[in-house]
Protein backbone atom coordinates (compact mmCIF):
# COMPACT_ATOMS: atom_id res chain seq x y z
CA UNK A 1 0.00 0.00 0.00
CA UNK A 2 1.32 3.52 -0.97
CA UNK A 3 1.92 6.24 1.67
CA UNK A 4 -1.01 8.43 0.44
CA UNK A 5 -3.41 5.77 0.46
CA UNK A 6 -2.62 5.31 4.02
CA UNK A 7 -3.04 8.68 4.82
CA UNK A 8 -6.56 8.94 2.47
CA UNK A 9 -7.60 5.98 4.78
CA UNK A 10 -6.52 7.69 7.76
CA UNK A 11 -8.83 10.91 6.51
CA UNK A 12 -11.72 8.51 5.93
CA UNK A 13 -11.64 6.90 9.48
CA UNK A 14 -11.21 10.71 10.48
CA UNK A 15 -14.12 12.07 9.05
CA UNK A 16 -16.10 8.96 9.96
CA UNK A 17 -15.20 9.51 13.42
CA UNK A 18 -16.08 13.25 13.13
CA UNK A 19 -19.55 12.22 12.20
CA UNK A 20 -20.08 10.05 15.19
CA UNK A 21 -19.09 12.98 17.19
CA UNK A 22 -16.17 11.67 17.91
CA UNK A 23 -12.29 12.50 17.84
CA UNK A 24 -9.86 9.47 16.77
CA UNK A 25 -8.46 9.75 20.71
CA UNK A 26 -11.77 9.09 21.66
CA UNK A 27 -12.28 6.27 19.37
CA UNK A 28 -8.94 4.25 20.55
CA UNK A 29 -9.65 4.94 24.33
CA UNK A 30 -12.62 2.86 23.34
CA UNK A 31 -10.83 0.00 21.51
CA UNK A 32 -9.92 -3.04 23.08
CA UNK A 33 -5.89 -3.32 23.60
CA UNK A 34 -4.70 -5.04 20.95
CA UNK A 35 -6.92 -2.57 18.64
CA UNK A 36 -5.81 -0.13 20.90
CA UNK A 37 -1.83 -0.41 20.19
CA UNK A 38 -2.93 -0.85 16.32
CA UNK A 39 -4.43 2.56 16.40
CA UNK A 40 -1.81 3.96 18.36
CA UNK A 41 0.66 2.87 15.84
CA UNK A 42 -0.95 4.07 12.75
CA UNK A 43 -1.37 7.41 14.52
CA UNK A 44 1.89 7.55 15.02
CA UNK A 45 2.47 6.71 11.58
CA UNK A 46 0.59 8.98 9.85
CA UNK A 47 2.12 12.23 12.08
CA UNK A 48 5.42 10.94 11.00
CA UNK A 49 4.45 10.44 6.96
CA UNK A 50 2.34 13.89 7.18
CA UNK A 51 5.21 16.02 8.91
CA UNK A 52 8.60 14.79 8.20
CA UNK A 53 10.33 14.36 4.34
CA UNK A 54 11.58 11.19 5.53
CA UNK A 55 9.60 8.57 2.81
CA UNK A 56 12.15 5.70 2.97
CA UNK A 57 12.00 5.54 6.94
CA UNK A 58 8.39 4.20 7.23
CA UNK A 59 6.30 1.42 5.22
CA UNK A 60 3.32 1.09 4.97
CA UNK A 61 1.04 -2.07 5.08
CA UNK A 62 -2.17 -3.82 3.81
CA UNK A 63 -2.91 -5.37 7.14
CA UNK A 64 -2.68 -1.71 8.09
CA UNK A 65 -4.74 -0.68 5.56
CA UNK A 66 -7.21 -3.06 6.37
CA UNK A 67 -7.56 -2.32 9.68
CA UNK A 68 -8.41 0.98 9.19
CA UNK A 69 -11.17 0.53 7.09
CA UNK A 70 -12.66 -1.78 9.27
CA UNK A 71 -12.58 0.99 11.97
CA UNK A 72 -14.31 3.28 9.61
CA UNK A 73 -16.98 0.72 8.59
CA UNK A 74 -17.82 -0.31 12.20
CA UNK A 75 -18.23 3.37 13.02
CA UNK A 76 -20.47 4.17 10.30
CA UNK A 77 -22.32 1.17 10.76
CA UNK A 78 -22.87 2.31 14.60
CA UNK A 79 -25.91 4.57 13.33
CA UNK A 80 -27.03 1.34 12.14
CA UNK A 81 -27.88 0.30 8.25
CA UNK A 82 -30.62 0.52 5.84
CA UNK A 83 -31.31 -2.86 6.24
CA UNK A 84 -31.97 -3.03 10.45
CA UNK A 85 -34.71 -0.58 10.21
CA UNK A 86 -36.56 -1.44 7.03
CA UNK A 87 -40.26 -3.25 7.00
CA UNK A 88 -39.86 -5.88 4.44
CA UNK A 89 -42.48 -5.98 1.75
CA UNK A 90 -43.99 -9.29 2.03
CA UNK A 91 -44.68 -8.02 5.58
CA UNK A 92 -46.41 -4.46 4.45
CA UNK A 93 -48.68 -6.58 1.96
CA UNK A 94 -47.53 -6.25 -1.53
CA UNK A 95 -50.13 -6.58 -5.04
CA UNK A 96 -49.07 -7.33 -8.94
CA UNK A 97 -50.45 -4.82 -11.87
CA UNK A 98 -52.99 -7.28 -12.68
CA UNK A 99 -54.55 -7.04 -8.89
CA UNK A 100 -58.32 -5.64 -8.67
CA UNK A 101 -58.73 -2.73 -6.52
CA UNK A 102 -61.08 -5.24 -4.29
CA UNK A 103 -58.14 -7.70 -3.79
CA UNK A 104 -55.51 -4.84 -2.66
CA UNK A 105 -58.04 -3.09 -0.24
CA UNK A 106 -58.50 -7.42 1.24
CA UNK A 107 -54.61 -7.19 1.91
CA UNK A 108 -54.63 -3.58 3.05
CA UNK A 109 -56.91 -5.05 5.63
CA UNK A 110 -55.82 -7.99 6.56
CA UNK A 111 -52.07 -6.73 6.74
CA UNK A 112 -53.38 -3.34 8.68
CA UNK A 113 -51.49 -0.92 6.41
CA UNK A 114 -52.34 2.03 4.37
CA UNK A 115 -50.20 1.51 1.67
CA UNK A 116 -48.44 -1.58 -0.44
CA UNK A 117 -45.99 -2.16 -3.12
CA UNK A 118 -46.95 -2.90 -6.30
CA UNK A 119 -44.11 -5.69 -7.89
CA UNK A 120 -43.92 -7.00 -11.64
CA UNK A 121 -40.98 -9.28 -12.02
CA UNK A 122 -39.40 -8.82 -8.69
CA UNK A 123 -39.36 -5.12 -9.19
CA UNK A 124 -41.27 -2.41 -7.17
CA UNK A 125 -43.35 -0.54 -9.84
CA UNK A 126 -44.86 1.87 -7.46
CA UNK A 127 -47.50 1.35 -4.93
CA UNK A 128 -51.19 1.90 -3.93
CA UNK A 129 -52.57 4.07 -0.94
CA UNK A 130 -55.79 3.28 1.00
CA UNK A 131 -56.81 6.82 0.36
CA UNK A 132 -56.11 6.09 -3.37
CA UNK A 133 -58.68 3.29 -3.54
CA UNK A 134 -60.68 5.90 -1.26
CA UNK A 135 -61.07 8.14 -3.89
CA UNK A 136 -61.49 5.92 -6.63
CA UNK A 137 -64.49 4.10 -4.90
CA UNK A 138 -65.96 7.33 -4.34
CA UNK A 139 -65.88 8.27 -7.63
CA UNK A 140 -67.62 5.46 -8.97
CA UNK A 141 -65.52 3.15 -10.91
Amino acid sequence: MSRATFIRTYKELEEAAKEEGLSLFDLEQSLDENSKKKMQLCRLMRNYIQHENDVAFVATTDAQEDFLKKLCMDLRRRGGVCKDQMISLTKRGICTPDDTLYDIAGIMKKKNVQLIYVVNNNQVMGYVSKGMISDLFYSGI
